[in-house]
Parts: C-alpha cells; structure tokens; sequence
C-alpha cells in the first residue's frame, strides 16, 4: 500500500489535503463567508427582478405600449377641405430651402387646417397649406385646439413636456418639446402635440396609462431615473431611461453565477466521498 493510499484509509476514504497554515485557512473563510453572502442576496435581488420581467412581459402581451402609428393616425383623421389648400406642395417644400429630398411628405388636416408635414434631414417640419408660410412654433392655445378637435372631447388642461414615460425613446427627442393635452373624455386622453410643428406624436388613454405601469415601465425599467423628477408647467416628468441599464443587469447576473463556482466546487471537495 502506497504512502498516499495509507492516507486515504486514516482519512476514511476521503481524499488528503495538506494541513494550511492558519492564516490561510482564516483567509480563505472569510473569503467563503463574503463569497456565501453576496451570491445568496445578489441572486435574491435578482430573483425579483425576473418575477418583476415576467410579470410585466405578460402584462405586454395584452397591453402593448401607447403608440399613433400611421394606421391610427390615418384612420383618426378628418377628411382634407381642398378647397382651403391654396399652396402647392412644390412651393411648400422650395419655402423650406432644402438641398436634398424629404425623406416624407404628407398633407392632412391639423386643428382644422390643412397643414404640409415634411421629415427632412434637418427634423420634421410643417408649412401651412393655405399660406405657404412655415410654421415654426405652436402655442399652448393653438396645441389645446388641435386636440380637442382630434378626439372631439374639450380641453381639461394642458402641460409642458420635454419627456415622460410615454414619449421616452430617441424618436421622440427629435420631436421635443411637446404640449400634453389632457382631454375631458371617457377614456382619459392624453395627446402630445410637438411645439415646433403642431403635430400630434403621442396619445394614451387612462386605461394605457394604469396597465403600462405594470406592464413596460417595470419591464424596460422606465422608471429607474425617476428620481430625478422635474415639473414644467405642473406636471411631474422624469428623464429618460440611463443607457447600459441591461448591460449592467447581465453584468452582476454573471458575478452571481461567479460567485457560486468557488464555494460549490469547495463544498464539493469537502463532501466524504461515498464508500462503495
């Protein structure tokens, strides 16, 4: 019987280590100790934020988020009075001064006037259809008008918006400021009104509102700058979603898993291996 094979039976068949110095060993426990604990509370925090994205994923399914994609917009609007459309859309778009082609260009009624709606390199811009003048800026009053006639509803109150929870992305921030117009209806309209265009970017309803709350605020974690909430005009806004936010999720999911590898394979080793 070899020297090591003697050891194994003295160890009752579990395999030897070489005794470590005490200091080792103390280090190495309170290293296990720290390992221990941030694996258990990190995967517990964890844990909750994947019931939170599971919980908000089914809420999706139902409830997509608030949009007025062109579908809506066209079936929501009002027929074109040609009879007021007096300038051309060559003229409107030369007024413009542009180098290069809009990407799109499309008249329709707005506020109950026929109003030219360019997206040019530059951004989108609108030109008047009975004038042909640009219209470069829409007021709180003028914004108010284009709602209410949009959803034939009066007016409850209007605010200024930079950015909320539902004009969050990139898109929007080219469209920024807006008008939020609350109208007095059934549904609880909300319409966002671009202040350099007039144009309507944005509605929701009481009933978005309450199940996007639940639904793809948590689930894109939305609300995760909220803290640094702003007022304009009355009403509370918070800045948009920090960027790298799910980076940083897989990120500490990955040191979780690291975490467990060495206090598993230690508790593995110092398991008695089974007599057979």
């Amino acid at each position: 019987m070899s020297p090591f094979d003697a050891a194994l039976v003295a160890n009752g068949g579990a395999p030897y280590a070489l005794p470590r110095p005490a200091s080792s060993k103390a280090a190495w426990r309170a290293t296990k100790r720290w390992l221990y604990f941030f694996h258990r509370w990190t995967g517990i925090i964890l844990c909750l934020f994947f019931a939170i994205w599971f919980v908000s994923g089914v809420v999706m399914m139902y409830v997509p988020f608030p949009s007025f994609r062109a579908p809506e917009r066209i079936a929501s609007a009002p027929p074109i009075d040609w009879a007021r459309v007096k300038v051309g859309p060559d003229v409107a778009l030369a007024s413009l001064k542009q180098a290069t082609f809009p990407s799109e260009m499309r008249i329709g009624m707005t506020g109950g006037d026929p109003i030219y709606s360019f997206v040019t390199k530059d951004g989108r811009r609108a030109v008047s259809a009975q004038i042909g003048a640009e219209i470069r800026s829409v007021d709180a009053v003028r914004a108010g008008a284009i709602a209410a006639v949009l959803v034939h509803a009066p007016v409850e109150s209007i605010s200024h918006v930079d950015h909320d929870q539902w004009v969050v992305t990139g898109a929007y921030k080219k469209m920024a400021p807006f008008w939020r117009v609350r109208l007095a209806d059934a549904a609880g309209t909300d319409i966002y009104v671009a202040q350099k265009t007039g144009e309507v970017v944005q509605n929701t309803t009481a009933h978005e509102r309450f199940w996007n709350w639940l639904g793809a605020v948590p689930h894109w974690i939305y609300s995760r700058r909220c803290g640094s909430i702003r007022t304009h005009g009355g009403m509370r806004s918070c800045g948009r979603p920090a960027s790298g936010c799910w980076e940083r999720s897989l990120a500490s999911g990955s040191d979780c898993c690291a975490s467990g590898c060495p206090s598993g394979t230690s508790r593995d080793r110092s398991a008695p291996i089974a007599a057979g």
